[in-house]
């Protein structure tokens, strides 16, 4: 009961605010602060994260490592659920966020193969949110001092992924991969950043050695100039069976479909591979048109 009486306690301004807020610590307890230090303190902290030049999905994923909304065992057991709380990657310690991303001795690793001269030893009692913060306070916002939290943010994903492979895939947690995988998608994302200078932040990384992109809009088909067969090409691809799939759709500019066709299953080691096999398929199929005008689409940016 003593959160209770602490929450009862609490002094309220003239205002009608409280001059204290209780924040939810890293394993489930109620921290009180003074509540304009925490308003002032979770603004930095959201303006760390939404205007930093990185995919949308790893801002999604840093504001869920903030709000604590990340299915770990640790939350999940706190929840109700009948869950065992230890981390395959540390037989004897209880997963929880910040065991994953920087408590693990792999991740500790990790963090020490970065290329970076910043140290990130931190105490065992550290919650997500306070050492997110250490780093904010102590690099700033500044664009110079933004590379650095861009790449945290890429190798916090990364170890995010190579922890989910391990325990759904059984493949191996190798620090060396994750941190060159991690260093090559943050450059590709910066480097096509620079080099276009449209807002990236509106697309997503696919992965290692990634293809950039968009989210899904809604968007209508643009016929070709007259006397031309536009092809819009496609692929699917499964990362558990490394299986793609794919097919073309022939349209004149009169938006009549010419022709339709389906590429039987095959094995390809990434997304990227499928799409260009595909498009390999698609070429290879059209030598045998008696067309030789043809403008071909995908929905990927290494083909298009």
């Amino acid at each position: 009961m003593p959160d209770l009486q602490l929450i009862v306690a609490l002094a309220v301004a003239r205002n009608g605010l409280p001059k204290m807020m209780g924040i939810l610590g890293c394993q489930g307890e109620i921290q009180f602060q003074a509540a304009d230090s925490i308003a002032s303190r979770q603004h930095l902290m959201w303006r760390s994260i939404w205007k930093c030049k990185i995919p949308p999905k790893l801002q999604h994923f840093l504001w869920k490592c903030c709000n604590l909304a990340l299915p770990v065992h640790h939350l999940l057991r706190i929840h109700g659920m009948s869950v065992d709380v230890v981390y395959p990657r540390c037989s004897d310690e209880e997963e929880s966020l910040e065991r994953i991303l920087f408590l693990c001795p792999h991740s500790i690793q990790i963090w020490k193969l970065l290329p970076l001269s910043f140290d990130f030893s931190v105490d065992q009692s550290i919650s997500f949110v306070d050492w997110w913060m250490t780093l904010v306070e102590r690099l700033g916002l500044k664009d110079e001092v933004q590379n650095v939290l861009r790449l945290v943010a890429f190798c916090c994903w990364g170890i995010w992924k190579a922890g989910n492979k391990f325990v759904f895939d059984g493949r191996l947690f190798d620090p060396p991969r994750v941190v060159s995988l991690a260093c090559s998608s943050f450059r590709e994302f910066k480097e096509a950043f620079n080099s276009t200078g449209v807002d990236l932040t509106s697309y997503q990384v696919g992965g290692p050695r990634s293809v950039l992109c968009p989210h899904p809009s809604p968007s209508h088909w643009l016929p070709p100039p007259e006397g031309i067969i536009k092809c819009n090409v496609d692929a699917s691809f499964s990362s558990i069976s490394h299986i793609g799939g794919g097919g073309a759709v022939f349209r004149d500019s009169r938006e009549n479909i010419l022709h339709v066709v389906v590429f039987s299953p095959f094995s390809a080691s990434t997304a990227t591979m499928a799409e260009a096999m595909c498009l390999r398929k698609v070429v290879l199929w059209v030598s045998t048109l008696s067309s030789d005008k043809l403008w071909f689409t995908c929905d990927s940016l290494l083909g298009s």
